[in-house]
């Protein structure tokens, strides 16, 4: 995905605009760096950003103990994203 913007205008709107492809490592890698910096400073962002790792993996483990072998939907993910940030 490719998004303009000036990384280094990176803040929490962002994290929250872009949470399921940040997390899902779907953004240029220099947003992705950026992103990367903005979570390591703010603690907010860090714990929506593990919320929602922790939750797809809860999914993932779920699936796996029921036998299902298949991919988490990314309708599933971007739902959660909504679910966290408010959106």
């Amino acid at each position: 995905m490719l998004i303009h913007f000036d990384p280094a205008d990176i803040g929490c709107g962002h994290i929250r605009q872009f949470l399921y492809e940040y997390v899902e490592r779907e953004l240029d890698a220099r947003l992705l760096m950026a992103m990367d910096n903005h979570i390591l400073s703010c603690s907010e962002c860090r714990e929506l950003a593990d919320s929602y790792r922790l939750s797809v993996e809860t999914a993932r483990r779920h699936l796996e103990q029921v036998g299902e072998a298949r991919k988490i939907p990314a309708e599933f993910k971007q739902e959660l994203v909504r679910t966290l940030t408010g959106n």
